[in-house]
């Protein structure tokens, strides 16, 4: 094609897609016309429109009356459920205890797994325990239930989900605490699961396999939704044509990650472009409720009707053979425009439960990094304090633990002095160990070197220190002899570095135990 050709054939569709917008707004207007007219439908959404038969039949069409026998037939407590969910027409109390009877009233089978099932009573405990413990996301108590429907669906065991948050809290505290909305919690992805072949190296497959040895398209989304429900984020699929990505909730709106935008985006009969719709109606009204007696009333006739809605549903575009599922989709789209014209904007409010990652954004503290000498003798270098000489993306950060940590990346290189003031009195030989924590398995170990201060390169010391597979567990590596000389007039300096590595290791302190 000439360049003239192509410039001309961008310009058509230019005009086309302003044609579509143009008849979609005026498909807008006149639906609004049309609720305003109807006496029904402005029945349909009064908050007083008595929905519980209607709504009874949807739940039982939808959450298919097999799932919700299975689920009653696997417990007391699971048969309860079920028996108040049908009698109780008002369903918006205990937000979390609600979201997981709805959203796993059809059985949830375990990641990898054939015959084992997410139980929803601990899945709710695991929730519960972890928002009044300050581990989840200072959003979570704001969410809705829909929202929390999308949050607590993890097909991950409960053990790897509190695994999954101590880890990223462990291992890169940065990306917890960051202020990037989009990448909070699942940046983890980008900078540690390799896009590879996958490698399963123990059975049961388990989420920690996929950081350790990363995955192709596939696993790296399963890991990145993984890591935001860990913390109580809501995400949502998706595939996209040959590839697998995810969207996620954000302050600033739903999403995607590792792929292209809502517009290539599917997942289980729903478009990317009408899921979104769905949030940002959602957003305006800030209430399940008030969405319900608008919106889903109206998808629930279309149920009722048994339309065929896949057209609407697969496109956000109206459909004549689908009256009130293209209603439902223009009640969206008439309500989302409201959040265009600024005529509402969420608000979010601060829980008052205490929260460790509220906390760790807000502290500000000066840390003493210098290194000092125990009781013991030991003497501590914290991670804060050392010197990055060869950064490589590595960085020193908050941690947890309180203070700060390093994280080494690739074949960085950080290094130390320790003062000859430091040492005990005629004790040359000490042990040094490191606390840290690795995300992958086979690390190359870390060069240590170690000369007096002023000294040429050919006086150094090498040793190796070999990086165990800690699974982003804080450890001590196992202790390396060096030999130190008290009476030295110069500092001591030490050099770590490693040859070749892709990944990083998160480092606390180092630590001089006096041997003799």
């Amino acid at each position: 094609y000439k360049q003239a050709d192509i410039n001309e054939l961008k310009e058509e569709l230019v005009n086309l897609k302003t044609q579509l917008q143009e008849g979609l707004d005026q498909c807008k207007e006149e639906a609004q016309a049309f609720f305003d007219s109807n006496d029904f439908l402005q029945e349909l959404s009064d908050p007083d429109f008595d929905d519980s038969e209607l709504m009874t039949f949807v739940i039982m069409r939808q959450a298919t009356a097999k799932g919700l026998a299975m689920w009653f037939e696997s417990g007391e407590t699971e048969a309860e459920y079920v028996v108040n969910l049908l009698n109780d027409s008002d369903l918006h109390s205990g937000k979390i205890a609600l979201a997981v009877a709805l959203e796993l009233a059809e059985p949830l089978l375990l990641f990898k797994s054939k015959s084992e099932y997410v139980d929803p009573i601990k899945r709710y405990e695991h929730y519960e325990q972890a928002y009044l413990a300050g581990e989840l996301d200072p959003m979570f108590s704001q969410f809705t239930v829909w929202e929390l429907r999308n949050a607590i669906n993890s097909n991950a065991p409960d053990d790897e989900l509190t695994w999954g948050r101590e880890s990223l809290r462990n291992y890169r505290p940065d990306i917890v605490i960051s202020d990037n909305p989009q990448w909070r919690y699942c940046q983890i992805v980008r900078t540690d699961v390799a896009y590879k072949t996958p490698d399963w190296y123990t059975s049961p497959h388990s989420h920690d396999q996929i950081l350790s040895g990363g995955g192709k398209c596939g696993p790296r989304a399963w890991y990145g939704r993984f890591s935001c429900k860990t913390f109580g984020i809501p995400t949502w699929g998706c595939r996209q044509p040959g590839h697998a990505a995810m969207t996620r909730w954000t302050s600033q709106g739903w999403m995607t990650c590792l792929g292209g935008g809502f517009h290539k985006s599917y997942w289980e009969g729903q478009g990317g472009l009408d899921f979104l719709l769905d949030t940002e109606a959602r957003n305006v009204l800030c209430d399940d409720t008030r969405f319900m007696q608008l919106v889903m009333r109206l998808e629930w006739l279309a149920v009722v009707h048994e339309e065929d809605d896949k057209s609407v549903r697969s496109s956000a575009l109206p459909d004549k053979d689908a009256l009130w599922s293209a209603l439902g989709l223009m009640k969206k789209k008439i309500i989302a425009a409201a959040a265009e014209s600024n005529e509402y904007q969420p608000q979010f409010e601060q829980s008052s439960n205490y929260n460790k990652i509220q906390e760790m954004i807000d502290n500000e503290e000066e840390c003493d990094n210098a290194p000092f000498k125990n009781d013991d003798g030991e003497v501590i270098i914290p991670a804060g304090g050392v010197d990055l000489v060869v950064s490589k993306k590595s960085s020193i950060n908050k941690s947890f633990l309180g203070g700060r940590q390093l994280l080494l990346m690739h074949d960085a290189t950080f290094q130390f002095s320790v003062s000859p003031d430091h040492l005990s009195e005629g004790i040359s030989v000490y042990e040094m160990t490191i606390y840290l924590n690795t995300a992958h398995r086979n690390e190359d170990p870390l060069i240590l070197t170690i000369r007096p201060e002023g000294e040429p390169s050919d006086s150094d010391v090498e040793a190796e220190v070999e990086i165990p597979y800690t699974m982003c567990m804080w450890e001590q590596t196992g202790p390396v002899p060096v030999e130190l000389d008290p009476s030295s007039e110069n500092d001591i300096v030490f050099s770590l570095h490693r040859k070749r590595t892709k990944f990083g290791i998160a480092i606390k302190e180092i630590k001089l135990t006096p041997i003799e």
